[in-house]
Formats: structure tokens, C-alpha cells, sequence
């Protein structure tokens, strides 16, 4: 009996051997699966930590060049200028962070080209010689390279979309070639509606549909004489003509032409002068072979209508990229501002009548087209 017994004993060791064995093997089996999943997860946190890294690098490198380019833009000069389109405004001073850069600039005239350090700077206008009575304060930024017509337009007297707003205009021109002149339509008469402008005796719509305080592309057209027509605009380009324009065009010459005034007698506030539509067109630039000349002439188009001419003053610039864009201003008036411009306005107006005491050179300029 004892001896059975310790052999069942026995026996029972000896079946027990084998499947602790399979039970340690397998746990091994599995602690190493284990194992190859940490490892995989480990493997897998490196590459995606390391595609983290790349990213975070490829951010830092965008911002730097994002920086760079910032820095750029605000290292060198802007090159601008200040035209007073605002036919019901009397003669203004401006001041760029607070001196006085343009002094008793009138309707009508274009300053020249000045350098203007790149950057955000405060730009205000006054009434001549009131600093006083100021009808626009803001800032501005000007990247450097860069050429700018700052225009006064709009009415002192004028409410919602005709209310006196300096807008900024980018002027990117390039230099003609040989045989042709560049031109943009500058659409800043507050009583006009869009314009077609299209030459007379020809089925040829130079600009179409333009709307105020629009400034199209400079676009080429071969140098030489023409007439044209501004109209209201419609589909067919076929509206009643406003008034008429003899116009020249120089070779490798670059114009902005500034459809300026009323178009509208009785659009004219009481007590203000009657500026009716006009094209005052400004010499951008001149080039010379390769070279880039300074333009030093700005002018209005003869009216066939009437055979009159208006001069305005000089303006200059270099070479710029070619498309045309423009912000508009905040503006910062009072009542008190807008009624003391007026009185300056009815004081100034018989002087400015009878004055044509700004000599200037007086020529003639063309249009050309561009998409709606």
C-alpha cells in the first residue's frame, strides 16, 4: 500500500513535469511578445517624435523666412505721393508722424515722389495753415520699394460712400516697350457711378466698368493721339458719353490718368466751386533704352467740349512691379472739422478761380484697357 502509494505520488510528479514546462514556455513566449510590442511602441514613439521634430523645425524655418521677408519689407524706403482728388476740399497740408511734408496742396495736384522710410507711420491732413482742423488721422504702412499715391478723395461735404477718405494707391508700373506707353484709369470723381471709357470712332472699350475710388492694372497701348469717351458704364459699353478727351501718348512713357470732378452739375455742394469731370493725367515715369528716367510732368486732358486745359503739379517716380492695388484710410473728422474746412473752402475759392499761379507743363495722355 505504501508502496503504491508512493508511486502514484511519483507518477504524479512526473505527469505535473511536462506542463509546468508548456506553462513556462508559454509565459516566456508571451513576455517576449511583450517585449517585441514595447519595442514596436518605442520604435514608433521614436519616428513619431522625430516626425514632430521635423515638423517643429519646418515651422521654425517658415517663421524664419516668414520673418525674414517682414524684415525685408521694413528695411530701405517706400517711395510716395500725395494727390488732392477731393473736389469740394480746399487746399490742405500733410503731415506724416507729425511734420509737415506737403504744404497747401490744392485740388487737382500731384506732389512728386518722396522717400518715405518702410514701416507703419501716422499720416494726417489738415486745412492749410490750420492745424487746427483736421479731417483725416491715421496710420499707414508702406513696404520698402515700393511706390504710392496717397489720394485725398471724396467730399468734405459728402456722407457714406462719398465722404472725404484718403485712399492708398500701390503704383506698379514697368517700363513700356518701344513703340508703346503704359496707363491706369484712376476713377475718383464722387458723383460718376463705374465708367466705361472707350475711343471715339472705334469699337475699342479701353476701360470697363470702373468704379470710383478704383484704380485699374497699367496696361500698354501704342504711343500716339487719341479721343476718348467716358460713359456710364453698361453691358455693351454704349452709354450716353459724359465728355470727351484729346489725349497724347509718349513713347516708353507711363501715365496714371485721375477721372476726377463732377460729372453732374448738380452734384455740386452750395457754396462750393464748380470742378467739373476732368482727366488729369500724371507722368509716372520715363524710360530711356534700359534705363528708368524721372518723369517731372503732370497735367489734365484737353475737354473737346470745351477746348480748356488744367495743369496740376509734378510728379515723379521709378520702376515697380506691374499689378495696382489700394486700401482706403480710416477717417477721423468731427463736425466742427468738416464746418471749418467749408469756411476755409468759401474764403480760398474765388483765390483759386482766378489763380493759375502753379506753373506746370501741360500735355496730353491715353488709356488703355483692362478686365472688369
Amino acid at each position: 500500500m505504501v508502496t503504491l502509494s508512493v508511486g502514484f505520488a511519483g507518477m504524479g510528479v512526473m505527469a505535473d513535469g511536462p506542463a509546468q514546462t508548456t506553462a513556462v514556455n508559454e509565459t516566456t513566449a508571451m513576455e517576449e511578445t511583450t517585449t517585441a510590442a514595447v519595442n514596436e511602441t518605442s520604435t514608433t514613439t521614436n519616428e513619431t517624435t522625430a516626425a514632430t521634430n521635423e515638423t517643429t523645425a519646418a515651422t521654425e524655418t517658415t517663421t524664419a523666412a516668414a520673418n525674414e521677408t517682414t524684415t525685408a519689407n521694413e528695411t530701405g524706403d517706400a517711395q510716395v505721393r500725395i494727390a488732392h482728388m477731393s473736389p469740394d476740399a480746399p487746399p490742405v497740408d500733410v503731415l506724416v508722424d507729425n511734420e509737415t511734408v506737403v504744404s497747401n496742396l490744392s485740388y487737382g495736384n500731384v506732389t512728386d515722389y518722396e522717400s518715405l522710410p518702410a514701416g507703419e507711420h501716422e499720416v494726417s491732413i489738415t486745412a492749410a495753415g490750420d492745424p487746427s482742423t483736421v479731417v483725416f488721422s491715421g496710420n499707414e504702412t508702406f513696404d520698402a520699394d515700393t511706390n504710392y499715391t496717397v489720394a485725398a478723395t471724396g467730399l468734405i461735404s459728402g456722407s457714406g460712400d462719398t465722404a472725404f477718405e484718403p485712399v492708398v494707391y500701390e503704383d506698379n508700373f514697368t517700363a513700356p516697350e518701344q513703340g508703346n506707353a503704359s496707363v491706369r484709369l484712376v476713377h475718383v470723381s464722387p458723383d460718376a457711378g463705374p465708367v466705361d471709357v472707350t475711343v471715339a470712332g472705334s469699337n475699342t472699350t479701353l476701360f470697363d466698368n470702373v468704379s470710383f475710388r478704383q484704380a485699374t492694372a497699367y496696361e500698354q497701348v501704342p504711343a500716339g493721339d487719341y479721343t476718348l469717351e467716358v460713359r456710364p458704364a453698361t453691358a455693351n459699353d454704349s452709354g450716353e458719353v459724359l465728355k470727351t478727351f484729346d489725349v497724347s501718348l509718349n513713347d516708353r512713357t507711363a501715365y496714371s490718368a485721375f477721372a476726377a470732378g463732377y460729372a453732374n452739375q448738380s452734384s455740386v455742394p452750395a457754396g462750393s466751386p464748380d470742378r467739373p469731370l476732368d482727366l488729369i493725367l500724371v507722368t509716372d515715369f520715363v524710360a530711356s533704352g534700359n534705363a528708368t528716367g524721372a518723369a517731372n510732368e503732370t497735367t489734365t486732358a484737353n475737354a473737346t467740349s470745351t477746348g480748356a486745359t488744367t495743369t496740376s503739379m509734378n510728379a515723379t517716380t521709378t520702376e515697380a512691379p506691374t499689378s495696382t492695388t489700394s486700401t482706403s484710410a480710416n477717417v477721423t473728422s468731427t463736425e466742427t472739422a468738416t464746418a471749418a474746412m467749408n469756411e476755409t473752402m468759401a474764403e480760398t475759392t474765388a483765390a483759386e478761380m482766378t489763380s493759375t499761379s502753379q506753373s506746370m507743363t501741360t500735355t496730353t495722355a491715353n488709356q488703355t484697357t483692362t478686365n472688369k
